[in-house]
């Protein structure tokens, strides 16, 4: 296994975990298309996206208690929260 197909194992298991993940900024397209592709093999609903730092999000939006997700506390949609806040922002916020 490679470097990027482990980098996607562990944004799925983070997806699993945590209910999002943000990815990296090269082959963000790709990454989407695997992470998308993981999402249906496990039945979960997903919203995904590039923000306007360039790296690309996923988040479930199948959870109920969306587990403490940052964008629930702050009362705003997945897309809404990840336009807003890079990475960089993220590590902030949590």
């Amino acid at each position: 296994m490679g470097r990027y197909e482990e980098l996607v194992v562990a944004s799925v298991e983070r997806l699993a975990t945590e209910g999002w993940v943000v990815g990296p900024p090269l082959e963000a397209e790709e990454w989407r298309r695997r992470i998308k592709a993981a999402a249906r093999q496990e039945g979960w609903k997903l919203a995904t996206g590039v923000g306007t730092s360039g790296y690309p999000w996923a988040a479930r939006t199948d959870l109920d208690d969306e587990r403490g997700t940052p964008w629930h506390r702050l009362g705003m949609l997945p897309r809404s929260f990840f336009e807003m806040y890079g990475p960089e922002g993220l590590t902030k916020l949590l």
